[in-house]
């Protein structure tokens, strides 16, 4: 009978969230590409859940080059772009120059550490927490309670994928583990409430995303 010391190691969440931002670089094709399908994505999926939020303070969370960013300047007051990448955030930085209400940092992966208590009114998460390992997902809300003043909602577009391997790459539209029902109970045992969600496709795929909306109590 193996003893306590033959115990597998819990995993590192840091090395989970690496394994999950490590691919995108830069210079990765993915960015251009999905540049062109925001405006209609914007406008069909994500205005309609986001429009009755408080826009005053928004976190764009793994940001990428800012194709949300750039939507979201068209309604937000202030926002902070985070990102695992340092080239992504650079990039971002770059590119809205010109605009007073951002701040950039790089982050982690798993946390929001840069943005500060209570600041912010609503997170903002779109096409990229689907590659995130659950445990990953469970971290940032839980930080997420911490980052959001009151009565602040979180906007987050997951997976809704149960099935391939631990490899995210591998699955479809490398989507990783999770799904509608495990979102929601990780969100209410970070103390959310569910104001939203809907189940939605990609790739071809019916019912292979989630969006969801959750809020911070007052």
């Amino acid at each position: 009978m193996p003893g306590m010391d033959d115990r597998p190691e819990p995993p590192d969440i840091g090395a989970l969230a690496r394994f999950s931002g490590e691919a995108w670089v830069p210079d990765h094709p993915y960015f251009d590409d999905a540049e062109g399908h925001i405006d209609q994505l914007w406008e069909q999926t994500i205005w309609p859940v986001i429009k009755d939020c408080d826009l005053s303070h928004v976190v764009d969370l793994a940001a990428g080059h800012g194709r949300n960013t750039r939507k979201l300047l068209e309604v937000a007051g202030e926002i902070v772009v985070l990102d695992i990448q340092p080239g992504n955030v650079e990039y971002c930085r770059q590119r809205f120059a010109e605009h007073e209400n951002i701040d950039f940092a790089v982050n982690n992966g798993f946390d929001m550490y840069a943005v500060p208590d209570r600041w912010a009114t609503l997170i903002y998460c779109f096409d990229a927490m689907v590659h995130f390992d659950s445990d990953v997902v469970r971290s940032y809300l839980a930080d997420a309670r911490r980052v959001l003043k009151l009565g602040g909602r979180g906007f987050f577009h997951h997976s809704n994928y149960t099935a391939g391997t631990m490899n995210w790459l591998a699955n479809p539209s490398s989507r990783n583990f999770m799904s509608k029902e495990l979102f929601a109970h990780y969100a209410f045992k970070e103390g959310f409430q569910v104001v939203h969600q809907q189940v939605c496709g990609w790739g071809g795929i019916d019912d292979l995303d989630c969006i969801t909306l959750v809020e911070l109590p007052v």
